[in-house]
Formats: C-alpha cells, sequence, structure tokens
C-alpha cells in the first residue's frame, strides 16, 4: 500500500492506495483548499496564514498516513513552495510539526509524474498525445507518444497566480506571452490531428464535472469525459455573468475555487487555439496516481503489498 501527498498551490491532496497489474487503486482521498500561493510575494514569499492553513491540514494527512498502517510515503511540493524565497523554510516547518519529508520537485518532474497517472487511465491510449496540467501557479504540458515521454515543459502561469493579477492589462500580457512560448516550444509536434489533447487537475476535471451536472464528485465517470471548445467557451460565458458564490452553487464547483476558475479557463482557451484542437479528454488522475506508480516501480515489494 503506498501513499501519496500533493501540496499545491491551491490545494492539498492525499492518495492512498495500492497498484494492481499496473494500475492505481484508490483507497482514500482527501483534499483541501488551503491556498498556499495566495498572496504570495517575490520578496517575503509564502504567505504566514496561508502555510499555517495548509501545515494544519498536512498534520491530518500525515495522522491518516500512520492510522493506514501505509509505509512507503511520498510528499511533494509544487510551484509555490519551488519558487518562494522561503520555501525552503516551509519544508522544514512541515518537517518539524508534521513528521513528512517533503520533496519540492522540478516543474518536469511534475510533468513527468502527472503524464504517468493521467495516461494510466485514458482508455484506450493514444498513439500521440498532450497533456495539459493547470495548477495554482504553474501549468505543464507533456507530449507522449503512447506513454512515453517525449518532451514536457512547465510555464510559471496558473490559475492562482493569474487571478492575483488585478491589473488586466498585465493578464492579457501574461496570458499573450504564455501562448507564444507554446507555440515555440511545441513547433515541432509530431502526430498533427492524430494528436490526442487530455487534461488534468483540478481546473479541467471541475469543467467536467459541471458539465455533468455533478451534485456529488465521481472521479470514474471523469475519467475518459470528452468536452469541446464550444462547450468549453459557453461555461465561461456562464461563470461571468455570475458571483464567486452563485459560481460555486452551480453542480459540479466546489467552495473555493469559484473565484480562480475562469482564468484557470483562460489558459486552457490558450492551450485548444495555440495547438487547433477542438476536443479535449479528462483524465481525473494525474500526479498523485503519478507519484504511486513510480513508487510501486522502484519497490522491490510484490505490487499489492
Amino acid at each position: 500500500m503506498y501513499a501519496a501527498i500533493d501540496i499545491g498551490t491551491n490545494t492539498v491532496r492525499l492518495l492512498i492506495g495500492k497498484i494492481e497489474d499496473g494500475h492505481v487503486i484508490p483507497l482514500r482521498y482527501e483534499r483541501a483548499i488551503t491556498r498556499l500561493g495566495g498572496c504570495r510575494t517575490p520578496h517575503q514569499g509564502l504567505d504566514r496564514a496561508s502555510m499555517e492553513r495548509t501545515l494544519a491540514v498536512l498534520m491530518t494527512f500525515a495522522q491518516a498516513v500512520e492510522m493506514s498502517g501505509c509505509t512507503t510515503l511520498r510528499a511533494v511540493a509544487t510551484e509555490a513552495v519551488r519558487s518562494a524565497v522561503n520555501g525552503a523554510q516551509f519544508v522544514s516547518s512541515v518537517s518539524r510539526r508534521c513528521g513528512l519529508d517533503i520533496d519540492i520537485v522540478s516543474g518536469i518532474n511534475e510533468a513527468q509524474l502527472s503524464a504517468s497517472g493521467a495516461l494510466s487511465v485514458i482508455q484506450p491510449t493514444p498513439k500521440h498525445s498532450l497533456i495539459i496540467d493547470i495548477g495554482g501557479g504553474s501549468t505543464e504540458l507533456i507530449y507522449c507518444h503512447a506513454k512515453t515521454v517525449m518532451l514536457a515543459k512547465s510555464y510559471p502561469i496558473g490559475a492562482v497566480g493569474l487571478y492575483e493579477i488585478i491589473d488586466d492589462a498585465e493578464r492579457r500580457h501574461r496570458q499573450a506571452l504564455f501562448a507564444e512560448e507554446l507555440a515555440t516550444d511545441f513547433a515541432d509536434l509530431k502526430g498533427g490531428d492524430d494528436v490526442t489533447l487530455i487534461g488534468t487537475a483540478g481546473t479541467i476535471t471541475t469543467v467536467a464535472a459541471a458539465l455533468m451536472k455533478m451534485t456529488e464528485y465521481d472521479w470514474k465517470r471523469v475519467n475518459n469525459f470528452r468536452f469541446s471548445i464550444n462547450q468549453l467557451n459557453d461555461f465561461y460565458e456562464q461563470l461571468s455573468l455570475l458571483s464567486v458564490v452563485e459560481r460555486e452553487n452551480l453542480p459540479g464547483v466546489e467552495t473555493g475555487r469559484g473565484d480562480i476558475l475562469p482564468v484557470g479557463i483562460e489558459i486552457l482557451q490558450a492551450v485548444f487555439h495555440a495547438f487547433a484542437k477542438t476536443e479535449m479528454t479528462v483524465a481525473d488522475f494525474g500526479l498523485l496516481e503519478g507519484l504511486l506508480l513510480s513508487m510501486a516501480d522502484r519497490s522491490p515489494a510484490r505490487s499489492e503489498d
């Protein structure tokens, strides 16, 4: 049995599960929106209140892992921590107060782990795929041939960071730069029309849940769900007419995501347009599941243990 913790810019997540025949079998999943990357500044780094909220959740996660009897755990931190001047101090606080050893993963490693998790549930496995992971602080794109990563890129643009840019002109400028980088980095993308666009992480799974009008989130239904750019644009227009509270009252939209969801969709729209795609396949699985698979690959014990 394996456990993984993902300390993200917006959300902290725990997955306890096992691996059977190369597939992740989730046994326990928990998540909490703590917005660790909220109110972060270049000079002071992570906000104290945000760190305290996150530490409180991590304490409960550490207890859950201990009670589960799981002996193999990997906890990672992503963009909010890796780019903060006090990221190392936060990691030390987590170790001291929660007893958790945190690995600050690079953007490329994050991308590769997310790709592994996402492709483990997409049926059938596409010959060529482009996987998009939109986080709170960064966005990863991974081009794969079958299940082999051919190119992985991480961009410091995410739903929380973009939302906290008050100036509309600056936000549009960041989005334009992102689109230009995509065009340059993936200019030699092979596969053309045969490339399947796959989306994972909170913004995209929330879109899927909302389009299906889920009153109770069901990851099994989200995996392999497809939506079109027209559906995405219509949903974006709907959100633009609603307050944050009204957005979070929509089926499928969780409390704590209503403010950042539209800007997360703007990042996704840029990806759709950059690659001239009209449809996306959704994977609920991603970084956490990739972590479990990586631990199973390294373990000398039987995968079902």
